[in-house]
């Protein structure tokens, strides 16, 4: 079953993960870059799951 619910702290590496495959290596963001949005508007960053497996990141600036 698929979900999409808000990203947690908890979240990060899999959000870094999720990015590496998707972006070339210049585009991609440090953890401590998203932790600083997702502190500043955590109400704007969501992921989405598969089987428990993070799949995307859905933030106020756009679908990984």
């Amino acid at each position: 079953m698929s979900v999409v619910r808000l990203m947690k702290a908890v979240d990060l590496a899999e959000v870094i993960r999720v990015q590496a495959e998707c972006y070339v290596p210049y585009m991609n963001e440090s953890e401590t870059v998203i932790g600083l949005r997702l502190g500043a508007a955590p109400a704007t960053h969501w992921v989405a799951e598969l089987a428990g497996e993070l799949l995307a990141e859905l933030g106020d600036d756009g679908l990984v």
